[in-house]
């Protein structure tokens, strides 16, 4: 127990060293020629039975705002998703960085993909419209990010696809002295 309890101790010790010593890398933060812009995309849906009953409408209009800062995109969309439909969101984006804003542009419940809607539950019991358009959805979300990054950051005359981030930089700095002190300083305290 005392040999566990040390290695924990030093791995405790060496993250704290870490955490004090890092340092944001303001390079990888910078862009050349910053560029901002919006666009919002509209799908409309049946809803299922009990919500066109409830609601007294048979189908519902879904908007998706996407929103980029260089690199950076958000996307915001109308209600609950599962994590399952934010990665495919995710996935399919142009975007180095793309965060899901949930319930941005209206608030529709839940949103489930049709294998959790045929698996039951409560969210998957929420859902006004019908499962085959989540896939409507992250299409939908997928192709307005395409569009602004296009607007964005057109391809140039040669089909150079010319991307606007730092990826060569690091997230963050630890001074190699910094580091080092750090470390013999723990150390020798043992």
């Amino acid at each position: 127990i005392a040999a566990a309890r040390a290695v924990g101790e030093h791995l405790a010790m060496a993250s704290i060293v870490g955490i004090i010593s890092v340092q944001r890398c303001r390079v990888r933060y910078v862009l050349d020629r910053p560029r901002v812009g919006w666009t919002i995309r509209s799908f409309e849906s049946p809803l299922i039975k009990k919500y066109r009953d409830y609601l007294g409408v048979d189908r519902q209009t879904y908007d998706i705002q996407c929103v980029a800062i260089g690199d950076v995109c958000f996307v915001g969309v109308p209600g609950e998703l599962v994590n399952e439909l934010g990665l495919e969101i995710k996935w399919n984006s142009p975007f180095a960085r793309t965060y899901i804003a949930y319930v941005a542009t209206g608030y529709r419940g839940y949103i489930v993909p049709p294998n959790l809607r045929a698996a039951g539950g409560y969210e998957a019991q929420s859902q006004r419209f019908i499962c085959r358009d989540t896939l409507t959805l992250v299409k939908t979300a997928s192709d307005a990010m395409f569009e602004l990054r296009s607007r964005l950051f057109p391809e140039d005359d040669e089909g150079d696809d010319p991307y606007p981030d730092n990826l060569t930089q690091p997230i963050v700095n630890i001074p190699e002295a910094v580091k080092y002190r750090k470390v013999k300083a723990v150390k020798r305290t043992n």
